[in-house]
Order: C-alpha cells, then structure tokens, then sequence
C-alpha cells in the first residue's frame, strides 16, 4: 500500500512541492494527434474495420487499410476491389491486425 502520500496544501511552498510531486508522477503522456490521417498513416497495410453511418444505420466495412488522404480512406476489400471511405462517414474504426507475427507450428 502507498501511504507515502505529500502533505496538505497549507502555503505557496507546499503548492510547488505538489506540483514537482504530479510531475515526477505523470511524467510521460503520449503526444496528441492532430488528426486523424496523421493516425492513420502508420497504419497503411493493416487490416481494418471501419464502421460507416449510412442513413439511420451503421455499415461495418473490413479490408486491408492501402491510402490515408485529407478526408478519405482507400481500403482493399476481400474480393480485390478498392473501397473508398469519405471520412466524415466514418463513426468508429478499428484496427484489426497488429504489428505481431504468429509463429507457425
């Protein structure tokens, strides 16, 4: 158990002491995206599933992510043809395929 918790807040000394205390705490926070396309770039070549809104309801799309533009997706399906997505469609999106290899046994 933590029990090695600072003291109060009493005076302008303590304010600086919790604020070097929270940042040797939370010192690492990853970098924001900007975009979406800047998260997307890397992940060219892996499969996706892209969840569109079409009217009232969702259409779920899944293929292989081959070109991130300024507003659109380029996917591959599974029959070999080109599918692309405008991203203000695009509700969710999900990564399908890490970057892990399975070994074969």
């Amino acid at each position: 158990m933590n029990d090695n918790f600072p003291t109060p807040i009493t005076t302008e000394n303590d304010l600086s002491f919790y604020e070097n205390y929270l940042h040797q705490e939370f010192d690492v926070l990853p970098k924001p995206t900007h975009n979406l396309t800047d998260y997307l770039k890397p992940h060219i070549g892996k499969t996706i599933k892209a969840d569109c809104a079409v009217g009232n309801r969702l259409e779920s799309k899944i293929g292989i992510l081959t070109q991130v533009g300024e507003d659109f997706i380029t996917i591959t399906l599974q029959s070999k043809k080109d599918m692309i997505i405008g991203l203000k469609t695009v509700k969710f999106l999900t990564i399908l395929q890490n970057s892990i290899k399975n070994p074969y046994f």
